[in-house]
């Protein structure tokens, strides 16, 4: 009786502590199926995106406009909008094909271009990073031609169907990072320098010799950077092209978030 005692005791501890921890992992493999259900259940309205997270502070302004607005969580943007993360910010925005791109903290962009695709055509998504991180994840539901880059005023990174991150930092130092597939670095496009203002009468100086015409260059180059490859750019030009440690980078907590977001993402 004593034995049948102490072994009715034993299962009725075992089970005390196998219930609560079997119920944390149902709620939690609940909560994590629910949200896999309500990331693919995102609807973006044609040519914009959609701030699916945010955490911390961000502003943006839209197009032709000089006030700043606070953004928050479902903030629909459009081509023209412009958006500045403050200080501890992390946000994303969802594109209408489940692209995503992701923006860390003191990072301020432009969105260049947001097309939606129609019919057999596909579309096309664009910003210009003036500073700061950007990771993205073009969805592979993505149309063959769909355009997707991210263009800094040292190089211009195009993508297909590829999980990539950039950084550009004030120093005009440049990094981007391929973890999936490839992307294609090319030179900005060159800005035609806007013509002076000209101001009233100014005295005309006397003769002078003038020189012959001089030949303006402009360097146009196009590197291919695979998966786990990285393409840097210097503060004084130099670019390098070389392999670089998973390992290592999973290290970062911009990165570990980022794939832990991904996990989530409907491709």
């Amino acid at each position: 009786m004593k034995k049948f005692r102490i072994y009715d005791l034993r299962f009725t501890i075992l089970n005390f502590n196998i219930l609560p921890l079997a119920s944390c992992l149902l709620l939690l493999a609940f909560c994590l199926s629910f949200y896999n259900f309500a990331y693919a259940k995102i609807e973006v309205k044609t040519d914009s995106a959609v701030i699916t997270f945010l955490e911390g502070n961000a502003e943006y302004k839209k197009k032709d406009d000089v006030k700043w607005n606070a953004l928050k969580k479902d903030t629909l943007l459009k081509e023209g909008d412009e958006v500045k993360t403050l200080e501890k910010t992390k946000i994303e925005l969802t594109l209408s094909d489940k692209s995503v791109m992701r923006f860390a903290s003191n990072t301020s962009f432009l969105i260049t271009q947001l097309k939606s695709a129609k019919g057999d055509k596909g579309g096309s998504a664009g910003v210009k990073l003036l500073l700061g991180k950007f990771y993205g994840n073009v969805s592979k539901m993505a149309k063959k031609d769909s355009e997707f880059k991210v263009e800094t005023k040292v190089a211009v990174a195009g993508v297909r169907g590829t999980i990539y991150r950039v950084d550009m930092e004030k120093d005009d130092s440049y990094l981007t990072r391929v973890y999936e597939g490839k992307i294609e670095v090319s030179n900005p496009p060159y800005e035609i320098p806007k013509p002076q203002v000209v101001g009233g009468p100014q005295p005309v100086p006397g003769p002078s010799r003038i020189e012959g015409p001089k030949q303006v260059t402009f360097e146009e180059w196009v590197e291919i950077v695979g998966a786990l490859q990285q393409y840097s750019i210097a503060p004084d030009g130099t670019r390098k092209k070389e392999k670089f440690s998973l390992e290592e980078d999973m290290k970062l907590d911009w990165v570990k978030w980022n794939t832990e977001r991904d996990k989530l993402v409907e491709r």
